[in-house]
């Protein structure tokens, strides 16, 4: 939601970023004898070599997970969807295909021990389930969450509680 914050997912920001991150998180460890775990957020609007570059970048410098998805700043592709004037990102529901999108990349490339935190558009118990299939470990719920309230945790928890 910020100008030119897409730019520092480019393969070059993002090794500058996470180079100075992950340089800077050592120097601390170091001194205080505590390793503070990173994670980094990343777009919906990625295509399977952007992913694939990220994740390369997140294990190369030892990130500890991922955060799938932050909003879209689409706004022509979810036009039909959104009241006039909308202005930020786009967030719930309308990501949701995007996002499970993201996380199978992901998932694909990093592998099934990397922790990847799937977010957005998770407003009913199939999408959350949905979001765990695709490669999730596990989920987060804002929109969902703020339209529904706490309704929504007890269908995902009950839909969880019958998976098992």
């Amino acid at each position: 939601n910020t100008a030119r914050l897409r730019e520092l997912q480019d393969p070059d920001g993002l090794e500058r970023i996470l180079g100075a991150l992950a340089a800077t998180r050592a120097e601390l460890a170091a001194t205080s004898g505590r390793r503070v775990p990173l994670l980094v957020k990343v777009a919906p609007n990625l295509d399977a070599a952007q992913v694939a570059g990220i994740a390369l970048l997140l294990q190369r410098h030892g990130i500890d997970g991922v955060i799938a998805t932050n909003t879209s700043n689409d706004l022509r592709r979810f036009a039909a969807q959104l009241p006039p004037g909308q202005q930020g990102g786009i967030s719930g529901a309308p990501v949701h295909a995007l996002s499970l999108a993201v996380i199978r990349e992901l998932r694909s490339v990093l592998g099934p021990g990397f922790p990847i935190i799937g977010v957005g558009g998770i407003s009913s118990a199939a999408a959350a389930l949905a979001t765990l299939d695709a490669g999730a470990t596990l989920v987060q719920v804002w929109t969902g969450f703020a339209l529904r309230g706490p309704a929504l945790l007890d269908e995902i928890l009950a839909a969880l509680a019958a998976r098992l």
